[in-house]
């Protein structure tokens, strides 16, 4: 995902609430329960 997607759907104080210190942990950690879910569909299919 872009970054200016998140900037323009959440403000740093959001970010933070939500646990990430910035724009790119919060994507690192999308990426990783994007990657999950598809690994828990594979398995399950």
């Amino acid at each position: 995902m872009k970054k200016v997607i998140f900037e323009n759907s959440l403000g740093n104080e959001t970010i933070e609430v939500l646990g990430f210190k910035s724009i790119e942990a919060l994507e690192k950690e999308l990426a990783l329960l994007t990657k999950e879910v598809e690994e828990e569909k594979v398995f399950f299919s």
